[in-house]
């Protein structure tokens, strides 16, 4: 029986995990991410976009800082899944001048994603502290967890990394957290944690999206995965220059329809305007998509996030 009605927790294979080491690793990713590599540390993630030349996003990810058994800094990119391949294609066309090592290490993880009510009834039953903080996260023997920005005071989302049990260097205190979660915790719906992220304006690159959208549409440049002042990436002048010398004639949004209401229905190009969907319990449809920001050419029903919203407090 579920004893925990406050928390619902499910693993996920939603994602890809990249594994970034060696002497230049810092270095390496530096000049090629849109985050500032020097702000991930042992207690805070920093999330990014790894774009091409002309400023397109190829991937967004998040990155996080380690260290191995020998006390070396190691650099994980964690990102949704399919998207390693991309990520890896990309990147392995300038290692080559770097003395880094670049693997994908998804096999060896197991992803819980976690929406909880009380983080002292939380913390209690995994017997882990957790990140007081949006982006902040905290490591143990086996796992780190991730706090997600939200807009909203709670519920508060997690993502928690774990190493799988046919991993040699497996924890006890990751099986302990996973069996935790899975036998006490209430099952987390695909669609629930969708529609948190639709609420929030979060959006991930996935398989087939790659080098459609700029930073810009996405919001990239308000929540904190371009840094304006970290210095050159790949593709920085084409992402600075549209921030500052280009006023966006769109951006995110989000709107809720009833069911038998189709996306069409709002002027829009299902293939190119919608980004993520997720059915409510009440029947209706939650859409995060992509919409102009003249009134006068926006349906009335769709909301654009304001500046602070899409900040999501970085």
């Amino acid at each position: 029986m579920k004893n925990l009605s406050s928390c619902h927790a499910s693993r996920s294979e939603d994602f890809d995990l990249i594994r970034v080491s060696g002497p230049d690793a810092e270095r390496f990713l530096q000049g090629q991410l849109s985050c500032d590599l020097r702000r991930a540390t042992a207690e805070q993630s920093v999330r990014g976009t790894l774009c091409n030349l002309k400023g397109r996003v190829i991937s967004d990810l998040r990155v996080i800082r380690q260290e191995d058994a020998d006390n070396v800094p190691v650099l994980y990119l964690l990102t949704r899944s399919g998207m390693a391949e991309v990520i890896l294609n990309t990147l392995s066309k300038y290692q080559v001048f770097f003395k880094v090592q670049l693997t994908r290490v998804t096999e060896t993880h197991e992803l819980i994603q976690l929406i909880a009510d009380d983080l002292d009834q939380l913390q209690s039953l995994i017997e882990s502290e957790l990140p007081a903080a949006p982006d902040q996260i905290t490591t143990g023997p086996g796992h780190v967890i991730i706090r997600l920005p939200d807009l909203d005071a709670a519920p508060t989302r997690f993502e928690i990394l774990l190493k799988r049990e046919n991993d040699q260097d497996r924890d006890d205190k990751a099986q302990f957290i996973s069996d935790r979660l899975q036998s006490e915790c209430q099952p987390l719906d695909k669609n629930t944690w969708l529609s948190h992220d639709i609420r929030n304006g979060i959006v991930h690159i996935r398989p087939g999206q790659q080098e459609l959208f700029t930073p810009q549409l996405l919001n990239y440049d308000l929540n904190g995965a371009v840094d304006f002042k970290k210095g050159c990436y790949t593709g920085q002048e084409v992402v600075a220059r549209m921030h500052y010398r280009a006023e966006a004639k769109k951006r995110l949004g989000k709107v809720t329809l009833p069911a038998e209401t189709p996306f069409s229905d709002l002027g829009l190009d299902e293939e190119k305007d919608l980004l993520i969907s997720a059915s409510r319990q009440d029947g209706r449809r939650d859409y995060l998509l992509i919409a102009s920001t003249d009134a006068g050419r926006r349906d009335s029903r769709i909301t654009l996030f304001t500046e602070t919203e899409a900040s999501l407090g970085s």
